[in-house]
């Protein structure tokens, strides 16, 4: 099974993602970090929109938080490995306090590093589950 897992935590630099990447047949797992550099103001003053658009300017701007740096080529390496039918397994655990009242269920997902405005919502893209 095909799985990235990420990890918001503190650190004494700051906030970072930690992303772990695996892929059957291989015994060891491909590790990325990058800072993560979230304003939240964006997120407070749309929490309670309802369209389409809203919700996805919202889980774009955590997905652009997320995705970035060496997250992304990980993210991006791990979409490209899949076959034809295979899906990726993602998980999303934040383990900073402040940061778990936010609707991470909105996350959206770059799709493709060569067309840097296609996001769709992470949970509802074909190639992830």
């Amino acid at each position: 099974m095909h799985t990235f897992r990420l990890t918001i935590r503190g650190s004494s630099d700051g906030l970072r993602v930690d992303a772990e990447s695996s892929r059957p047949g291989l015994a060891a797992e491909y590790r990325y970090s990058s800072p993560l550099n979230l304003d939240t103001s964006p997120l407070q003053q749309n929490d309670r929109l309802r369209d389409v658009d809203s919700l996805k300017a919202y889980g774009k701007h955590l997905g652009n938080a997320i995705f970035t740096g060496k997250v992304k080529e990980g993210f991006d390496s791990a979409i490209s490995d899949l076959g034809h039918d295979d899906v990726l397994h993602v998980s999303l655990h934040v383990e900073v306090s402040e940061l778990r009242s936010y609707r991470w269920e909105r996350l959206c997902c770059p799709q493709s590093s060569f067309e840097e405005n296609r996001w769709e919502f992470l949970r509802l893209w074909q190639k992830t589950a």
